[in-house]
């Protein structure tokens, strides 16, 4: 299983300078290699990375290599900025240090971890994902993608997914088995955090820099089958009680 985790935080704040220090130095006291990675394509040693962003006046980034993923991106129109990581040999990534690393730096609104098939499918809205892995589609359920013509067309309706993503201002409507809540959270998705702690289903505690883990069972969101999606709706409903069906 590839493990995926994203982080988002207040636009601005993680810039890529800081991201790749991060990275640099969790990877080094891992002995995780720094060289073997492309950057849109073009190889590159990490080290490298900062000077070249730089030159190019980027402020986010894509790198692949080592069969790791790793994307910065900035949403103006939301307001946020998104790490994701994605990682073949997940399980022995660390994912509470990562959290605690970067927490101890910026200040997080959200991160939460997931199976990264399971994301990819729940979130594909073109039917070409579908076509290019040989995969059924007609069957979706179909919406316009809300642009004018000529530009309007049909795209798959992931937004009754339990595990679909949509941007909000300031956050993501979207869930993993494993989260990390920040303070700010709560008062941009109107969540009730009282109301999450008495869940018994749901493990929770607070760690440092102001986040409170919450954590689903034993194992990561994998399917949406009759069982698994009840939970991941009820969670929903817990953490987005303003989420209004798109």
């Amino acid at each position: 299983m590839v493990e995926k985790i994203y982080v988002i935080s207040r636009l601005g704040m993680l810039n890529a300078d800081l991201i790749l220090n991060l990275i640099l130095d969790f990877f080094k006291k891992r002995d995780i290699s720094a060289s073997g990675y492309t950057l849109y394509g073009d190889e590159v040693h990490l080290e490298e990375v900062a000077s070249i962003l730089k030159k190019k006046s980027r402020h986010t980034f894509l790198l692949n290599g080592n069969g790791f993923e790793i994307h910065l991106a900035s949403v103006l129109r939301y307001q946020v900025d998104i790490l994701s990581i994605s990682a073949e040999n997940g399980k022995n990534m660390f994912w509470d240090d990562w959290i605690t690393s970067i927490s101890e730096q910026v200040k997080v609104v959200q991160a939460w971890l997931v199976d990264a098939d399971y994301d990819y499918w729940q979130n594909a809205e073109d039917s070409l994902q579908y076509i290019s892995h040989g995969r059924p589609w007609e069957h979706l359920p179909k919406r316009s993608n809300g642009l004018p013509p000529p530009l309007e067309k049909q795209i798959i309706d992931t937004s009754n997914n339990p595990g679909h993503r949509r941007f909000c201002m300031g956050y993501l409507e979207a869930i993993g088995a494993v989260m990390w809540l920040g303070d700010d959270f709560w008062s941009l998705t109107g969540a009730n955090k009282n109301d999450l702690l008495k869940q018994s289903w749901l493990k929770s505690r607070e760690i440092p820099n102001g986040l409170l883990r919450i954590q689903v069972g034993n194992t990561l969101f994998s399917t949406a089958s009759e069982g698994s999606d009840a939970i991941q709706l009820m969670l929903r409903g817990l953490l987005f009680p303003r989420a209004v069906a798109v």
